[in-house]
């Protein structure tokens, strides 16, 4: 995800979404049906790692130069 543009004085909204309240559950205890959900939680908490990182990102690179 590219940092948003430093000058924006509004948090785009793309950057301010929320990460999603709960993990996906498993369909059954099967090995296969577990694997899914690891997969599926793995992704999930990567996207918003990313997202997260480039809000803190946008925020820091506003306050360089704003005290410039």
């Amino acid at each position: 995800m590219p940092i948003a543009d430093v000058g924006t004085d509004r948090l785009p909204a793309d950057m301010a979404q929320p990460c999603p309240n709960e993990l996906p559950v498993p369909n059954s205890g099967r090995l296969p049906d577990l694997l899914d959900n690891h997969i599926e939680s793995a992704e999930l908490y990567h996207r918003c790692r990313i997202l997260h990182d480039s809000t803190v990102k946008w925020i820091r690179k506003r306050e360089n130069n704003n005290g410039k």
